[in-house]
């Protein structure tokens, strides 16, 4: 990446350079994408471009160290971090926008983040995130050539009909919890105190309950959604809702 950093502008070489720092730091194998992506996006105009598309930089940042943290080998001797194959393709696909635009004599943030879309989404966190955030490489040439920010008007449609969805095919655990409908749960403290241990950790705080019927899953679900309900967990987790999925009615939807 070093060789071409004539054809960037100073802010994306220097978001290079800071991507290799935190990979050399970290003890990371390698510099991927979005080590790169990471740090372009705290550009002024890499904020720009991250606003504009209504995204929070801070959640982004937080999320992509956190899948860096857990998903990049890690190296044992100090070597220095190498590039990927995808951050070169991400450099390559760039400088070929740049030079079919001419718009602008070097390659900056924008032409970078529209790069982004030539790669596969198994390719990139980033690219992932974006597509999770439903912003297209649509919504990314818009700002940056017309200044048009991304549409929100479906914001408000979306949570709707995510609520209407929750309520036709789920049953609201602490709603039960909160009318007395759960019963107290016998023999099953253990289960729901380290399934508590789970859902509180910063990371890797996905629990799956795994048993034969009547073994006791649901029973461990209500004794959290009453835990919750009596304010006997973590801070961090005091907000959560169990919702229990009523599959007959899933199922009936599909017919």
């Amino acid at each position: 990446m070093e060789e071409t950093s004539k054809y960037f502008t100073e802010e994306c070489v220097q978001a290079m350079q800071e991507a290799y720092r935190y990979s050399k730091t970290n003890k990371h194998e390698f510099i991927t994408v979005d080590s790169f992506m990471m740090f372009l996006a705290q550009t002024p105009k890499g904020k720009e471009i991250i606003d504009a598309m209504g995204l929070d930089l801070e959640h982004f940042v937080q999320q992509v160290a956190a899948y860096l943290d857990e998903n990049i080998p890690k190296t044992h001797n100090n070597e220095n971090p190498q590039w990927t194959v995808q951050l070169r393709t991400l450099r390559d696909q760039s400088i070929i926008l740049q030079k079919a635009s001419g718009n602008t004599p070097k390659v900056d943030e924008g032409y970078i983040f529209v790069a982004l879309y030539q790669l596969e989404e198994a390719e990139s966190f980033t690219r992932n995130y974006f597509d999770h955030f439903n912003v297209t490489r649509f919504d990314i040439v818009s700002f940056i050539a017309h200044n048009k920010r991304k549409e929100k008007t479906d914001d408000k449609q979306a949570k709707d009909s995510s609520k209407n969805a929750l309520h036709k095919f789920a049953i609201s655990l602490n709603k039960k919890a909160k009318e007395g409908k759960i019963d107290p749960i016998v023999g099953r403290q253990k289960e729901i105190e380290r399934t508590i241990e789970i859902l509180a950790q910063r990371r890797k705080n996905n629990p799956i309950l795994v048993g034969d019927p009547g073994v006791g899953k649901t029973a461990i679900a209500e004794g959290l959604a009453k835990r919750i309900v009596d304010g006997e967990v973590p801070e961090s987790i005091a907000k959560f809702q169990i919702y229990s999925l009523d599959m007959p009615a899933v199922l009936a939807g599909t017919k």
